[in-house]
């Protein structure tokens, strides 16, 4: 996977994006219609305010075509649907962090934070009296995602509630984990059940890497999409999907419903 200032691309960039922004649209849109329906009925749960966090935020757009990125298509989604929304953006790269505030110089951001997000997350989350509802999002470029760090964030109250999107490649996880076990690399399963979510969806691989979306939730209505490749863990497609993520050889892709 080509990397430039820091950012990785590949031929599965766009259906990432385009999933990507699937997802954020679905998941705004509930929130939104949650915290309209608890002002309505005089509650305060959830406070009138989503959360989210791009701990990859990257520049903004595509390195080589100038796409929208992640923040970008988070922030254009949440405009279109005039959410009362909270962002907070972590760049490694000095550069990219420069491009990415001119990016999203027209939409409201909390806090742009040029840093290692393992060091810059946990002290950017603000206090709160209760949880918020929102999203973490974690593209690491083709490295293991930070998987402590995000069970440390799903562990903290105010942010105990806020689902977590990881883009990742179960290739590099299984390689890690078979050539390097003394190292405390593990298999995808074991990551995911460290961290303090009720349910996980996971996207169908895509290339060699097989390049994945993992979704991690409180909420158990939270629906499956199998017309995007979306599954469900604790069903048989999504744990046969699984199997394949963490044991390729166990694998038979599961048959989805026609549309």
């Amino acid at each position: 996977m080509p990397v430039i200032d820091g950012m990785g691309y590949s031929e599965c960039t766009p259906a990432k994006q385009a999933d990507f922004r699937y997802l954020v649209s679905y998941h705004l849109g509930v929130v939104n219609c949650m915290i309209a329906k608890a002002q309505r009925e005089g509650r305060t749960f959830p406070p009138p305010e989503y959360w989210y966090f791009d701990i990859t935020a990257g520049k903004g757009t595509h390195p080589e075509t100038g796409d929208p990125g992640s923040p970008l298509i988070f922030a254009q989604e949440a405009w279109e649907k005039q959410a009362p929304v909270r962002m907070w953006c972590i760049e490694e790269v000095a550069e990219n962090c420069a491009e990415l505030a001119a990016v999203l110089a027209e939409y409201p951001v909390e806090q742009i934070v040029c840093g290692d997000h393992s060091k810059e997350l946990m002290q950017m989350i603000p206090q709160a009296d209760r949880p918020r509802l929102g999203l973490l999002y974690c593209d690491p470029s083709g490295n293991i995602p930070p998987f402590d760090l995000l069970a440390e964030f799903a562990s903290n109250r105010p942010t105990s509630r806020i689902d977590l999107l990881i883009y990742l490649s179960a290739t590099t996880i299984k390689r890690c984990c078979g050539a390097f076990p003394e190292k405390g690399f593990k298999r995808l399963p074991e990551y995911l059940a460290a961290i303090p979510k009720d349910d996980w969806l996971l996207r169908i691989p895509q290339a060699s890497a097989q390049w994945t979306f993992a979704l991690g939730t409180k909420w158990s209505k939270f629906p499956p999409f199998p017309q995007k490749g979306f599954l469900k863990l604790g069903t048989p497609e999504g744990d046969a999907l699984m199997d394949r993520l963490a044991y390729p050889e166990s694998y038979e892709p599961p048959t989805l419903p026609d549309l």
